[in-house]
């Protein structure tokens, strides 16, 4: 038994040896810095388009790099997602910035998106999650209406919008009504009323409401193809209740300390090509040419060369 325990700790003391050997002295680690890609990365992505395929963008460059994924896509909205993360039921998901120091840090009216990060590294600090590099990318909601409905009621900003609104009916996923980045802010940023709000998730249902007079607003995101497709009028926040909305990947600290820089490093290299130009192509070949996200996501990172 003790000739055992003797190999047993030898074979241990050879293990670490050799992992320490695999990287440098960055406690930050990382597989050549102290981290292991012996971890499962629980990934996660809200259910919408573009989450799908900003999920599988992060998904594969992890895998390439090493790291095994496990991804649960469409796995709902902020209201569901941010509190798994925080509560460590999944390690990291594609926030935005802006919208999520509204609604989560409580910060609000802020346009800046420098003061936006900072003051939501500070929310995340006392939670175990750490934001990551921001994406050039910026997605922001937007209240859209037709060319007609334009003409109609002489539309170009939110404040025409507030002389008018309680004629018309808003559609938009259900925990739009109630947030500070959608209905619940227009109407107390533009003092004005909707004639009802009409739930429907994102994506082609919401759209073809519009065109067919259902709901004469929807809830938008200025990144969705469908816009300069059917050429929507994006009505101009001109009192900025939509805040600036990068992408950021926000991680838990404990799989960052575990995965080390290399992780890092692969995340914050693949956030500085998603542009807002290159994410908005990317959600109209879903959207409108009926690709697959995983697909698409799969051609994006090789024509980056990050695959």
């Amino acid at each position: 038994m003790r000739r055992w325990f003797g190999i047993l700790a030898a074979t241990t003391a050879l293990m670490t040896a050799l992992a320490a050997c695999g990287g440098d002295n960055d406690n930050n680690g990382g597989s050549s810095s102290g981290g292991s890609k012996d971890v499962t990365v629980r990934l996660a992505s809200n259910d919408f388009t573009e989450q799908l395929i900003l999920g599988e963008i992060y998904k594969q460059s992890l895998e390439k790099a090493g790291y095994k994924v496990d991804y649960k896509a469409k796995l709902g909205p902020r209201e569901i997602v941010a509190p798994a993360l925080e509560n460590g039921q999944i390690d990291m998901y594609v926030e935005y910035a802006g919208s999520a120091n509204a609604i989560l840090a409580k910060n609000e009216g802020v346009k800046d998106p420098q003061q936006i990060y900072q003051q939501l590294t500070q929310y995340y600090a006392g939670k175990g999650i750490t934001p990551l590099d921001m994406a050039p990318m910026s997605d922001q909601n937007a209240f859209t209406v037709t060319q007609d409905t334009a003409k109609k009621y002489n539309l170009r900003t939110l404040s025409d919008l507030a002389k008018v609104s309680d004629q018309l009916v808003l559609g938009g996923p259900p925990e739009c009504e109630q947030r500070v980045t959608c209905l619940k802010g227009y109407e107390q940023t533009y003092n004005a009323k909707v004639k009802a709000f009409k739930p429907i998730a994102q994506g082609a249902l919401k759209y073809q409401a519009l065109l067919n007079n259902d709901i004469q607003i929807a809830l938008s995101f200025t990144t969705d193809g469908i816009i300069a497709k059917e050429n929507l009028l994006v009505l101009q926040d001109d009192k900025g209740v939509f805040p600036p909305d990068q992408a950021v990947p926000v991680v838990r600290n404990d799989l960052l300390s575990k995965a080390g820089q290399e992780f890092k490093d692969t995340v914050n290299k693949v956030s500085a090509k998603i542009t807002t130009e290159e994410i908005t192509k990317l959600n109209a070949a879903v959207d409108l040419d009926k690709e697959d996200p995983e697909d698409v996501a799969s051609k994006w990172l090789s024509d980056q060369g990050l695959t």
